[in-house]
């Protein structure tokens, strides 16, 4: 690592019929901080990954807090995590969901999926 750290903040958007062959619908973020506040995704899918609007993979031993609050996901899709995947290496960093409201999500694989919320 470089030192810098990244942070994605997003607020009050709309992600509208978004589609990635590979993880994360409309983001596929790696080892960063990722805020996402009052959004909703629509028809979001990742035909061959996971997360449907979000895929975030934290893979180092640092504190990289992740929130996810007032979000709505309708209609999300992906081979696992429906709407998002959230995977974290270090139990360092805060990973939350607050009020997300899922309406219509699908994942096609079965895989074991763990969600603390």
């Amino acid at each position: 690592s470089d030192g810098k750290d990244v942070y994605i903040q997003v607020i009050s958007s709309t992600f509208n019929d978004f589609k990635n062959e590979s993880d994360g619908g409309v983001f596929h973020n790696l080892n960063c901080f990722f805020t996402c506040i009052r959004c909703k995704f629509n028809n979001c899918v990742s035909v061959n990954g996971g997360g449907g609007a979000i895929y975030i993979k934290n893979s180092l031993q640092n504190e990289y807090n992740i929130l996810i609050e007032n979000d709505a996901f309708d209609g999300c899709k992906a081979p696992y995590g429906g709407a998002v995947y959230v995977y974290s290496n270090s139990e360092l960093g805060e990973v939350l969901i607050k009020n997300a409201l899922l309406l219509q999500m699908l994942s096609w694989k079965d895989q074991l999926q763990r969600m603390e919320i």
